[in-house]
């Protein structure tokens, strides 16, 4: 884990997951400044004494698990602890029962918690992304940067240190981990599901079917918008040179019953939908002889 995130001569700053762990065992932390090795020297040291003494004597050997591999660490362990300095009479072993031993206090009563720190944006259907899992947030804070805390039990969401809501973390993926009180209001609910809706009728009737399935496909209708403006947004990367490129796209994965965002890119970005294109012209026969609907509309 490294101490700082940003190094800086006088202020350095601290990782937050290393400052939390640090608070929990009541230690310090002096970062070595960039480019100056012999601030950790000894640390830097002990870790060559380390690889010289316990690490090559077992490197040859084959261990089929960590208890294995212990029982063999254990006796070399002992030895390098016991053995005296070259130029003073102590042991690393009395060193620490005479210098660390008397200053060393309890162990807290509750074991140290490891818990992730990250920043994330508010979506506009008021959802941050944790680990390809969404949970809700009030919306009262929509757009804006929040600081998340990841811990294996609970996901924490903080705006300038203050705590605005948290959740029970969730291991599958492509969750929603939504509270209804964090959902906007009938107005904005309203306006979010019009406008994309308007948005996505001009892509095609592929486009706006598929929005109507993801909508549908939501117990609450904005967790979908989000998605489905990532749909419109499609457009402006693969729509330039043709504009039919993401309807056709949404058509190819609704004939699979399927609804997924990941799965629309993916047609796109393997140019299957230009394919599928390509083969539906093939297959339509052409002659002078056949007559098609215009010779119809003509005639009427």
């Amino acid at each position: 884990m490294r101490a700082d995130t940003k190094a800086r001569r006088y202020a350095p700053d601290i990782n937050p997951s290393y400052q939390e762990l640090t608070e929990h065992y009541g230690i310090g932390i002096f970062p070595a400044r960039s480019r100056k090795p012999r601030d950790k020297s000894i640390a830097e040291l002990a870790v060559l004494t380390v690889e010289r003494r316990i690490l090559a004597p077992v490197r040859d050997l084959k261990h089929f698990s960590i208890a294995e591999l212990n029982a063999s660490i254990a006796p070399l362990l002992e030895k390098l602890n016991d053995a005296p300095f070259q130029k003073r009479p102590q042991s690393r072993c009395s060193q620490f029962e005479e210098l660390d031993l008397p200053a060393m206090r309890p162990l807290p009563a509750q074991p140290y918690v490891y818990r992730l720190w990250k920043k994330a944006r508010l979506n506009m259907d008021t959802h941050i992304e944790v680990e390809q899992n969404y949970y809700s947030v009030p919306h009262q804070y929509a757009r804006q940067s929040v600081d998340v805390c990841i811990s294996p039990q609970t996901v924490e969401v903080y705006i300038k240190g203050k705590r605005i809501c948290s959740h029970m973390r969730s291991y599958r993926q492509s969750q929603f981990c939504t509270t209804s009180e964090h959902m906007s209001k009938g107005y904005l609910h309203c306006r979010q599901r019009k406008s994309v809706t308007r948005k996505v009728r001009h892509i095609g009737p592929h486009a706006t079917q598929m929005a109507d399935k993801i909508l549908e496909s939501r117990p609450i209708p904005e967790q979908g918008c989000c998605r489905i403006y990532g749909i419109v947004r499609l457009c402006d990367k693969y729509g330039p040179d043709r504009p039919d490129r993401v309807n056709v796209a949404c058509g190819m994965l609704l004939e699979f019953g399927s609804t997924s965002y990941r799965g629309i890119v993916n047609i796109l970005k393997s140019r299957r939908d230009l394919e599928h294109t390509e083969e539906q012209e093939s297959e339509t026969i052409h002659h002078d002889y056949i007559r098609g609907p215009s010779y119809y509309g003509e005639s009427s």
